[in-house]
């Protein structure tokens, strides 16, 4: 059974424009490499948090800027970074 909807904590977002970051997964029984990544993007729902070391009680809930224009793959999700 896959969940729906997850919360997804990455450790450091590195922005390949310098701006905007995005989420994906890959299938587990693929290769792990850009071509599958690719495949599978993520959207988010809800709220971005920022949290201070894995801490909830220190957490941040704001609106964050996404877009879905202009993205690759075309139509994916990027969230710009804070």
């Amino acid at each position: 059974m896959s969940p729906s909807s997850l919360d997804t904590a990455p450790a450091r977002c590195q922005p390949s424009d310098g701006v905007f970051c995005r989420y994906r997964l890959a299938p587990a029984d693929e290769p792990l490499n850009e071509a599958n990544f690719n495949k599978m993007p993520l959207s988010a729902v809800g709220p971005s948090i920022l949290r201070w070391d894995g801490d909830k009680s220190t957490q941040l809930a704001f609106n964050a800027t996404r877009i879905t224009e202009g993205t690759f793959p075309k139509g994916s999700q990027w969230t710009k970074n804070p």
